[in-house]
């Protein structure tokens, strides 16, 4: 009796630590899918400052091409 007694005491040990081993390995599961999210997004901001800076020097571009020929106008009627 008091080895079947042990014997479920160790069952009902391993259950509970066969359960927590499932949690946390969902919960492990669930970190990883957010952080590749976490990534992604991460990536996708690079992308779009990349982007916007590219904007940025195309207008800087248009804005010196735009001094000039109104430099250019106002020597002109000088």
């Amino acid at each position: 009796m008091d080895l079947e007694k042990k014997l479920e005491d160790l069952n009902l040990k391993i259950e509970g630590l066969v359960y927590k081993y499932e949690a946390l390995k969902n919960e492990n599961l669930e970190l990883k899918r957010r952080a590749e999210e976490k990534e992604k997004e991460i990536n996708r901001l690079i992308e779009e400052i990349e982007k916007l800076k590219h904007e940025k020097k195309e207008a800087l571009k248009s804005i010196d091409n735009v001094i000039n020929k109104v430099s250019l106008f106002i020597e002109g009627k000088e």
